[in-house]
C-alpha cells in the first residue's frame, strides 16, 4: 500500500517551482499529486522510481509502514523545507552543515550554562566581600 500522506507531505514542502518541475516529470503536467490519491493501487514502478529519484530516498520509504521511513529520516531531501522530521530538499553537504550547526549549538549551550553558574558565584562572592 503506499504511503499517500508522505507523498503529500513532501509535495506540499516543495516551493511553488519545485511542485511544477515534479508534476511535469511525473506526469507532463497532465495530472496533480492528487493521481496518487486517485490511484493509490495502481500507481506504477515509473511513478515511484521518478519520486524516489528526486526526492534521492529508496522506493521503499513510499511503502506505508514503512521500517525504512523510521531510519531515513534525516536523509529525504528536495528542498530544505522541515517538515515534521522530516527534511525535505537538503542535499548531503547541506545536512552535515546542519548537524554541524547543531553540535555547535549545543557547545556554545553548554558554555553559556558554565558561565552563567561563574557569574553566580562570583555575585555571591562580591556580597560576602562586602
Amino acid at each position: 500500500m503506499l504511503n499517500i500522506e508522505l507523498i503529500e507531505t513532501l509535495y506540499r514542502g516543495l516551493s511553488p517551482e519545485k511542485q511544477e518541475h515534479l508534476l511535469t516529470l511525473l506526469f507532463n503536467g497532465k495530472h496533480s499529486i492528487d493521481y496518487f490519491r486517485e490511484k493509490m493501487n495502481d500507481v506504477g514502478m515509473t511513478k515511484l522510481e521518478t519520486l524516489a529519484d528526486f526526492f534521492h530516498v529508496p522506493m521503499e520509504i513510499f511503502r506505508k509502514d514503512s521500517k525504512a521511513l523510521r531510519y531515513m529520516c534525516d536523509n529525504i531531501s528536495s528542498d530544505n523545507n522541515i517538515v515534521g522530521n522530516i527534511i525535505v530538499g537538503a542535499d548531503q553537504q547541506l545536512l552535515q552543515e546542519r548537524n554541524a550547526l547543531a553540535s555547535e549549538n549545543e557547545s556554545l549551550r553548554k558554555t553559556i550554562e558554565a558561565k552563567d553558574k561563574l557569574i553566580e558565584e562570583l555575585k555571591a562572592e562580591i556580597k560576602n566581600l562586602k
